[in-house]
């Protein structure tokens, strides 16, 4: 075979026809590593794999498994090598692709994994050739043209024009016809994709009809300008690389042509807004390094941000200081996210122990008349490291925030703080701030389905530690989601928090350590609760919540609540429970769950005040009901039955109640509701003040177990508390025209909202549906029993 030392020596040789190998010994220089084995072929191959020598033969690579030099990349960091890492991740010779350990290739532009044309900008045209499929990803209603270069007449891909009506895209798949050069004309200014920053609204890729392709090796790709490798072939695995992220956008985009692609075992570093994010389905993310470790630092490690992210898994990675969320998904589907280890900076304000106090970088201590002091945030190597997230701690436990003034004296660096208290303070207090760098470290948000959180060990965070959220402007808050045996310590708020709209979720086996260092005063209490639920068909069962063990930074000690039920339904004053089927599910169940130390605000903390989060419709499963008292329908009554000790019945409206014996499950008698036109009719069911009954009912779940059908329209029964507006009530609706089973819930946890209680049994003005003036509701209670369950303090 002959051998030539470099690719432009053999390409300056007239070699003799006879000849069909050559093996190069290198492409530049011989002992570059871009050397390799070529055949003669005919005619060009046109790609960038081949050359051609003085006698005007064609030289093809051969190798089964290739690396940019081969294609002319320097590999040393600085010289730019996009064109030759394109050529090589696009060349027909091999879908095996290698970066040497001892390389390092600059990206000066995108390079992908298919022939493609990105950033498409609205009315903008762009030419390709060649193609055999387009992939177009376009927000729905927006419109695209194939239109031949010459006479801008559509071409033969179908009727050449198509409009989107999904999100996930569609597929044009066609031969094109001669002339095979094309323009890709939007006919519609489309709006910006928030999957996207910048000006690029749509999205639009060319492929050749590549099969898979495996980028591997030890060596580095480093992004400069805000590029990223964009993965468009599906299947496509990269694998051992190292990644130097420098302030990219995206470091790895999986996009939609991408399905299938892993990206395992790589070591990601440098700022950057996601180091993967992930726009095609079954994408799987396992066992890579992702280092936040700039200035700057990195957005979200992994981002699963499209309706086109389904069946993904994100399993074995470690990922270390992050800026925004650790992981997060939107949009996605069927996400398994699990035995993944991320590790949030936890930082104190540097101290120098050998430093007089108060002075250079000596301890911070009160003297009774100082009230302005400094504190900075260093890393290891004493240098700054950034902290937007930070609390106040005096003597070690966080300081209420009221009265008090942070600066930032680091020019926007967030390294730097001054810090004034309106009152100085006492002499010998030590004075610290505790910071973080990044929110939640997993973040499952709007539109999430079928979403699994398991096994993932969480150390550190500036916000919660796994939070189930719907935060944009008209959310679909997530869906079937399980938090489960995951270890979550060291976090500014809760360990899991969720959204007052989340649905079908399991927070189950979880151990939870050490939350709420951050959060400063009684108004924020319920973020320093280690669990916070909320929802509808919410399990909280078998966690294990550590509290003020102090074993992370510092011995901080400010967790004081175990599980927090969260507010329902924020602003909305009419609480009602589903109609049908009053199977009387709770909404949250809690049991099982284990607590180890001191929980000032309890076990359980169920704070129900607030004008606009009344709790309702929970239980804990593992706490005793005992039975407190009924209203008895059996014993005969005109308008509403004789006082007990217990009730006492009271305000009535319209017809009231009367005594009915044909209407019955069961007993003797029920109470039958008919109302008037034009206004309800009710009675009002208070706890006898003069025996002092409602005082049972302090730190209890009031749970109320009756019957109803309603013969026509609408019956109800409401749980009132007067405290912040009678209005606030829970309200259980009955429609249905057979006997059902119906129970309420609510938490009596305020000596206001205890004392103010009352209950209130009526009809309906008027049917609904239309409203009927002359029609009025009218229906049937009976078994009407209330019952306690003890929360656990």
């Amino acid at each position: 075979m002959l051998e030539f030392d470099t690719r432009s020596q053999a390409a300056s040789a007239a070699i003799d026809p006879s000849v069909l190998f050559l093996k190069l010994n290198g492409y530049g220089t011989p002992v570059d590593g871009g050397g390799g084995k070529y055949r003669k072929v005919e005619p060009n191959p046109g790609h960038a794999g081949a050359f051609q020598s003085l006698d005007g033969a064609w030289w093809e690579l051969t190798e089964q498994v290739i690396n940019p030099t081969m294609f002319g990349a320097a590999g040393g960091g600085t010289t730019d090598d996009t064109a030759a890492l394109l050529n090589c991740l696009i060349s027909p010779v091999t879908t095996a692709v290698q970066i040497p350990a001892d390389k390092t290739y600059l990206a000066t532009e995108d390079i992908c994994t298919a022939r493609t044309f990105v950033g498409v900008a609205t009315n903008n045209s762009t030419e390709i050739t060649g193609i055999t499929r387009i992939t177009i990803d376009i927000p729905i209603g927006s419109v695209v043209s194939l239109l031949d270069a010459t006479t801008r007449q559509p071409v033969a891909f179908a009727d050449g024009s198509y409009e989107a009506t999904t999100t996930t895209g569609f597929i044009l798949t066609s031969t094109p016809p001669a002339p095979p050069v094309y323009k890709i004309t939007l006919n519609k200014a489309l709006p910006l994709q928030p999957s996207y920053r910048g000006t690029v609204v749509a999205y639009v890729v060319a492929d050749y009809a590549r099969g898979p392709v495996s980028i591997s090796g030890g060596g580095t790709i480093k992004l400069s300008n805000g590029k990223r490798i964009r993965v468009a072939t599906p299947r496509t695995k990269i694998s051992g690389l190292t990644i130097d992220a420098n302030d990219a956008e995206f470091a790895i985009a999986v996009e939609l042509p991408g399905e299938g692609a892993i990206i395992e075992g790589n070591h990601f570093y440098g700022g950057v807004g996601n180091y993967v994010s992930v726009f095609a389905p079954n994408v799987t993310i396992n066992g890579n390094v992702m280092d936040g470790t700039s200035s700057v630092g990195v957005g979200t490690p992994i981002a699963m941000g499209s309706y086109n992210a389904f069946g993904c898994v994100v399993t074995g990675n470690t990922i270390r200081s992050w800026r925004g969320f650790g992981i997060q998904t939107r949009h996605a589907k069927n996400v398994t996210i699990t035995g993944n280890s991320l590790h949030g900076d936890t930082l104190l304000s540097y101290i120098d122990p050998t430093a007089a106090p108060n002075t250079g970088d000596g301890p911070r201590v009160g003297n009774g008349s100082t009230n302005t002091f400094t504190f900075k945030f260093r890393d290891g190597f004493l240098q700054p490291a950034p902290c937007p997230r930070r609390a106040i701690l005096v003597n070690d436990v966080p300081f209420a925030v009221t009265g008090v003034t942070i600066v930032d004296t680091s020019g926007g660096n967030e390294t730097d703080w001054e810090v004034t208290f309106a009152v100085p303070p006492a002499p010998g207090t030590t004075l610290r701030m505790i910071g973080w760098r990044g929110l939640e470290p997993i973040n499952i948000n709007s539109d999430s389905f079928n979403v699994s959180v398991t096994g993932n060990t969480i150390l550190g965070s500036g916000d919660s530690g796994v939070v189930i959220a719907d935060d944009e402007a008209s959310p679909i808050p997530p869906e079937r989601v399980t938090v489960a045996n995951n270890v979550i310590e060291g976090c500014k708020g809760a360990a899991v928090a969720m959204t007052h709209h989340a649905k079908q979720i399991s927070i189950m086996g979880n151990t939870c350590k050490d939350w709420g260092w951050g959060q400063d005063s009684v108004a924020d209490a319920v973020y320093t609760a280690g669990i916070v639920a909320t929802g509808d068909s919410v399990t909280v069962m078998g966690n294990t919540l550590v509290s003020n063990q102090g074993a992370s930074a510092g011995s901080i000690k400010s967790t004081r609540a175990g599980i927090t039920w969260n507010g329902f339904a924020n602003g909305t004053p009419n609480l009602s429970l589903d109609n049908d089927p009053g199977d009387g599910d709770a909404l949250l169940k809690f049991g099982g769950n284990i607590f180890m130390g001191t929980f000032p605000l309890g076990k359980y903390y169920i704070p129900n005040s607030s004008s606009d989060r009344r709790k309702f419709s929970g239980i804990i499963t593992d706490a005793p009901i005992m039975p407190w008292t009924f209203i008895d329908s059996d014993a005969s009554f005109t308008t509403k039955p004789a006082n007990t000790s217990f009730l006492t019945y009271g305000g009535t409206s319209g017809t009231a109640w009367s005594y009915d014996t044909t209407n019955i499950i069961g007993g003797v008698g029920s109470i039958a509701i008919t109302g008037t036109a034009g206004a309800d009719s009710f009675v009002n069911v208070s706890p006898n003040a003069a025996t002092n009954a409602a005082q049972a009912l302090w730190n209890q779940i009031l749970i109320v177990d009756f019957w109803a059908k309603a013969t026509s329209g609408t019956l109800y029964f409401s749980t009132f508390s007067t405290i912040n507006g009678a209005t606030k009530r829970v309200r259980t609706n009955i429609t249905s025209s057979t006997w059902k089973h119906y129970t309420q819930r609510m938490p009596i946890t305020n000596a206001a909202q205890r004392d103010s209680l009352f209950f209130r049994v009526g009809a309906n003005a008027n049917v609904p549906n239309p409203p009927n003036p002359d029609t009025v509701s009218a229906g049937f209670f009976q078994h009407i029993k209330f019952s306690i369950q003890t929360i656990p303090t």
